[in-house]
């Protein structure tokens, strides 16, 4: 999604040859700025709301570090505000 690349959320693309990294970083080549306030909203949104703490405790369970999966929330969250906008739809906590 072209709007997690602007965010800087996408991952980093690792190949050469036949080989490609299963595991990657975030790429982190779009706005400083917007992934800062992202990252902090996803923060907040996993403190406050229980199905974006289930991803985040889902992602934890992985062996993810607490920043690796607290940009994956980010990521979700991103989606979520993309569609909410698109579709002119109300954000439901069900």
């Amino acid at each position: 999604m072209q709007l997690l690349a602007f965010a800087g959320l996408d991952p980093s693309v690792y190949q050469s040859g036949n080989f490609q990294a299963k595991r990657t970083r975030m790429s982190k080549r779009g706005s400083k700025v917007l992934r800062y306030a992202l990252m902090n909203a996803a923060h907040n949104v996993v403190k406050n709301n229980a199905t974006f703490k289930a991803y985040y405790d889902t992602k934890a369970a992985e062996g993810r570090p607490h920043y690796n999966a607290l940009g994956h929330c980010a990521g979700k969250l991103v989606r979520i505000i993309h569609k909410m906008l698109t579709d002119n739809v109300t954000f439901d906590l069900n």
